[in-house]
């Protein structure tokens, strides 16, 4: 290392720094980014309410003959980048319950990482709450009447 001035060769300011830091931060955000709009854009152009649009049927109906609970999800999902809200609703209500979390936590983490803030975490309580809704959701998706 050599000295410059009052300055030490291979060394960055505090203000070189914090822009560094700003630019590593913004990398996972990039990378959700690109991943949503990705996945986004895969099921707004692959209609899953047309018969082998998909990779088939859920191995898990195939198999058991049992709804899991995204049973409807890229159906609702579907409808709802198409702007048909109560349709996606009426496809599955458990997945647009959970994008609207996961968008909410999405965002607070994006502003949280933008800011330097520590990343925001989820309560177990919550945890407890939406895993008891899952199950809950699956139950009802299995035992009531069809139609």
């Amino acid at each position: 290392m050599s000295v410059e001035g009052d300055r030490v060769q291979g060394t960055c300011s505090p203000s070189e720094r914090r822009a560094q830091s700003k630019t590593a931060r913004a990398i996972p955000l990039a990378l959700v980014g690109v991943a949503g709009a990705s996945m986004s854009a895969l099921v707004y152009f692959r209609d899953p309410h047309v018969p082998g649009s998909w990779l088939g049927e859920c191995p898990l109906v195939y198999y058991t003959g049992l709804a899991c609970p995204l049973c409807g999800g890229l159906r609702g999902t579907w409808s709802l980048l198409h702007g048909n809200v109560l349709d996606s609703i009426s496809e599955n209500t458990l997945v647009l319950l959970l994008f609207t979390f996961a968008g909410g936590y999405l965002s607070l983490w994006a502003y949280a990482i933008v800011r330097g803030w520590p990343v925001p975490r989820v309560s177990p309580i919550v945890l407890v709450i939406l895993a008891a809704s899952v199950v809950s959701w699956s139950v009802w998706a299995n035992v009531r009447p069809p139609g």
